[in-house]
């Protein structure tokens, strides 16, 4: 991962620009304005890097009373540390058993965040584990005292693919920037994201709407992917992109992924072509002490409504 640092970056500017404004500061500027910008967009373009960036907050969080809202942060680390672990536990393929989240890929808002990956197809794995865990919170499997006391928590998502760079420990580019401002545009739950995502599933996996079809066993196949081949690994068994039948009846696995072209929104005078993504999984959970099958839960992401995006 391509990082840059303060001392790089202040060499860099103090080498043509400066802070003191005597003498004829126009003609400064005309002279030299150029050369400057094109001296920091070489080295921008060493440190700029395309990522996806998965944003999540809670919808309605200014809503909550006083208790409920100082339980929330802690509900989020809790899920997000659950999630971490799932990933590491389930799926070796994509994430080889080491993710974390650090300053380096992840960005703490309190009631969500940034979360930084490779690729758009890792960010939707994570989001479904993410789903999976804030499903077992609500159907109060999971902290039920805490549960009742926040009430349902809802969670709207949304992806991002562009440029971001490393400035010490933290994280800045257009991805974060778009990300926020759709995030800011959605008044409901939904998982909304962008153009340059609609294009990467287009490119490499044939669009979006393979993830109800899509396979280990493909990813391992296909060239896009070859990187994280790892020796003896065939199948993710229980990783979020296979399935597993019962008498027939999938009970394990995406079951429905919809998109929808939204459209353009306006945020801060720019314009972001927007789509819309529902994804429904099946699955059972285990005790985790005996290994009892609780009742069947089928999770939601996103939602099919997508009233009031567009002006």
């Amino acid at each position: 991962m391509k990082k840059t640092t303060m001392k790089e970056m202040t060499d860099l500017i103090y080498s043509s620009d400066r802070h003191e404004t005597f003498g004829n500061i126009d003609a400064f500027i005309k002279d030299n304005v150029v050369a400057h910008e094109f001296k920091v967009r070489d080295y921008l373009m060493q440190v700029l890097e395309k990522k996806a960036v998965l944003g999540f907050d809670i919808y309605g969080y200014s809503q909550y009373k006083e208790v409920p809202q100082a339980l929330i942060p802690f509900v989020m680390k809790d899920l997000l540390n659950r999630t971490v672990s799932n990933i590491n536990r389930y799926e070796q393929f994509l994430f080889d058993g080491k993710f974390s989240l650090t300053t380096e890929n992840y960005i703490d808002t309190g009631d969500g965040g940034f979360v930084i990956f490779d690729t758009p197809l890792h960010a939707i794995c994570f989001s479904i584990h993410f789903s999976i865990a804030l499903r077992q919170f609500n159907t109060y499997v999971a902290l039920p005292l805490t549960r009742d006391i926040i009430k349902e928590i809802d969670i709207r998502f949304a992806l991002t693919y562009d440029e971001v760079f490393f400035l010490e420990d933290n994280v800045y580019g257009t991805a974060i920037i778009n990300n926020a401002r759709i995030l800011s545009k959605d008044k409901l739950n939904r998982f909304l994201f962008d153009r340059n995502s609609n294009e990467w599933f287009l490119k490499n996996l044939n669009g979006i709407e393979i993830l109800r079809n899509i396979s280990y066993s493909s990813l391992h196949e296909s060239e896009n992917f070859s990187s994280y081949l790892k020796p003896g690994l065939v199948d993710d068994e229980w990783g979020v992109f296979n399935k597993k039948f019962n008498g027939g009846i999938l009970a394990f696995g995406i079951s429905d992924c919809n998109t929808q072209k939204i459209g353009v929104i306006h945020a801060k005078q720019q314009e972001i072509s927007i789509f819309n993504l529902q994804m429904q999984f099946s699955l059972s959970i285990n005790s985790e002490s005996d290994g009892t099958v609780f009742e069947p839960l089928v999770v939601t992401v996103g939602s099919l409504n997508s009233a009031g995006l567009v002006e």
